[in-house]
């Protein structure tokens, strides 16, 4: 692992050696287990294993760079694709707070192209409906309660856990799981040093640095302790929210322009140095505090790191000519702020002839409409893939697929070993297979199990959700995409409940997904 933020040597460009590792499934621990949908999350915990399948490429091909680009907090957009709301709830862009907007539908011009240019997925889940389980699960490539620090922050809150095993049953929670952040040595980053990648993360950590606003007011520790989970560049960082209000509180607030430029830094130097590499960009936009406010009141050179001795150099265009723009209000400033900041990393690959060599990946923390709670509004991400060796424009995927699954479609592309540990996800490539059957996700003490068809839960968050109390939930996504009638207790579906809890059951197949095997059962639950 390196520990300089501005690395250099060239020895990440040989191909990792391509093997193909399969792990057998393991054997289903009987129909007793069925008793809740405790034991369900249990067992595909305890089943959960990875292969990793060679892509027949050269091995004089380049290793792609890859480029994450993940917005917090960010609405799908209407024009995107349909995102389900909860019954009689208003969309984001509609509500009284949005409704200055000069026109309805906000054209993002680099989140757009970058959309069109790849591959849109249209049944993506991030694993939790919340910021900081999300990006957890994300740079781990585990569903949060798998890791180190969510298991050892349930432990120690065992009392709010119904049950006894603190390891599977863990508390999700969107604060501080703090003790040691992310896995230091089992992670997305860590996994791709290895294979000869230089990794970078600008942005928004929001893992655990510091349980108080010290963290801010040390920013060399806190980068040295994302270093020390698997980046060898930190810069442009953020180690958590902003809170509401930064008035008061910060001399700084949002500040994507030093985003942009730490960002670009990195590229060039790895060009430079022509080593392959990761970056991970997570802009603290368009979350609170207030983004026109930041574009309006505070400089360019304020940064959590102190102040700059110069404007930085971001590629962006002027915050006044970003405000000028014909569709851009107060409201909406920050979405065109943020996809400003995509659109200078955009740029900047394509300048260095780094752009079609580039995994881009385009996607969303979680959704805006339900966050907090595992219904589908919450729950999906906008996401799409531009890589255009495997990813013809325009593409569009409706399979079943998480945020966890991009450390796997990463080791596939590459036709890299598989690195060590157990992974909760599976590759998104080739595009025209299948993909898994279920996707899982968790959040707080509530669990959920999607199909294609099906979603299941136990329990929600979501106030504003006429079957929040009901502890057993199940809904039929074709007939009833926005979760408005839970249908458990119906005669009828009483059998396909029972079918979600077996399916955990199951071992996994030898394409990696969480499979049902059963012909019968998988044409009634998909």
């Amino acid at each position: 692992m390196r520990g300089n933020n501005t690395p250099t040597g060239a020895s990440g460009g040989t191909r990792a050696t391509a093997t193909s590792a399969v792990w057998a499934c393991r054997k289903a621990a009987g129909p007793t287990a069925v008793a809740s949908l405790t034991a369900l999350v249990l067992l595909l915990l305890v089943t959960t294993a990875v292969l990793v399948t060679v892509l027949p490429t050269a091995s004089a091909t380049p290793m792609p760079n890859v480029v994450v680009l993940l917005s917090d907090d960010m609405a799908w957009l209407p024009h995107w694709a349909e995102q389900p709301l909860v019954k009689n709830q208003r969309h984001f862009t509609e509500r009284p707070s949005r409704a200055k907007s000069k026109d309805a539908v906000w054209h993002l011009p680099y989140s757009d192209r970058i959309r069109r240019e790849g591959a849109v997925f249209e049944r993506a889940y991030t694993t939790s409906a919340k910021c900081m389980p999300s990006r957890l699960a994300t740079l781990t490539g585990r569903v949060p309660s798998r890791a180190v620090a969510s298991r050892k922050y349930s432990r120690e809150h065992s009392s709010y856990i119904e049950g006894g095993d603190a390891d599977w049953r863990a508390r999700i929670e969107n604060k501080w799981v703090g003790m040691s952040g992310i896995d230091e040595e089992e992670n997305l980053p860590s996994a791709m040093q290895d294979i000869g990648y230089r990794t970078g993360h600008v942005g928004k950590w929001h893992i655990e640095v510091d349980v108080t606003e010290t963290s801010f007011l040390n920013y060399t520790k806190a980068q040295e302790h994302v270093r020390n989970s698997g980046f060898d560049f930190v810069g442009g960082f953020y180690s958590h929210n902003l809170g509401g209000t930064v008035k008061g509180r910060f001399d700084f607030s949002h500040n994507l322009e030093w985003l942009a430029a730490e960002a670009r830094r990195f590229i060039s130097h790895s060009v430079e140095d022509e080593e392959p590499f990761f970056l991970y960009f997570a802009p603290t936009t368009p979350h609170l505090p207030d983004n026109y406010e930041a574009m309006t009141e505070y400089s360019v050179r304020a940064t959590p790191a102190g102040w700059l001795d110069d404007d930085p150099e971001s590629g962006m265009p002027s915050r006044e000519k970003i405000l000028a723009g014909p569709n851009v209000t107060e409201e909406n400033a920050g979405y065109y702020w943020t996809d400003a900041a995509f659109g200078a990393i955009y740029e900047h690959l394509k300048a260095l002839g780094q752009l079609d060599n580039t995994i881009l990946v385009w996607a969303v923390d979680h959704g805006q409409n339900t966050k907090g709670a595992l219904f589908d509004g919450g729950s999906r991400t906008p996401m799409a893939i531009r890589y255009p060796p495997l990813v013809p424009p325009g593409s569009r995927s409706s399979k079943l697929v998480s945020l966890v699954d991009l450390l796997p479609s990463f080791l596939y592309v590459v036709g890299a070993d598989d690195p060590g540990f157990v992974m909760d996800g599976a590759s998104v490539f080739p595009l025209q297979a299948k993909g898994r059957d279920v996707v899982y996700l968790e959040l707080g003490v509530t669990r959920a199990l999607v199909t294609s068809k099906y979603k299941q839960k136990t329990g929600t968050m979501a106030k504003i959700h006429p079957d929040y109390l009901d502890r057993y939930q199940l809904y039929d996504l074709e007939k009833d995409p926005s979760e408005s009638n839970n249908i458990a207790d119906r005669g009828p579906y009483h059998r396909i409940l029972s079918g979600l809890f077996n399916a955990a059951l199951h071992c996994i197949d030898n394409k990696l997904r969480l499979s049902i095997p059963d012909e019968e059962a998988r044409r009634k639950l998909s």
